[in-house]
């Protein structure tokens, strides 16, 4: 496994990997109501974070990517400005 810079194309498999690690994390609750219910609109929140950020110059998003080339995780999100 290595980590690198995420890229559009991993979009889709890191929001998977947020809906899933995140599940029970209360606090997404208020950001996105109704994921239980409907884990598609939970999803659809993770991409379109996702998205905001790694085209944002300020941000960094990074892959967790398996030995085999499957983005397998989410490393993070980090907020280079203040």
């Amino acid at each position: 496994m290595h980590v690198r810079p995420a890229i559009p194309n991993d979009i889709p498999s890191l929001a998977a990997s947020a809906t899933a690690t995140f599940a029970t994390y209360h606090f997404l609750g208020f950001l996105c109501p109704g994921r239980h219910s409907n884990p598609s609109s939970d999803t659809s929140w993770w991409v379109s974070t996702i998205t905001q950020r790694i085209s944002h110059p300020s941000h960094v998003v990074l892959s967790a990517v398996s030995d085999i080339g499957e983005v397998i995780g989410l490393a993070g999100m980090v907020v280079l400005d203040a």
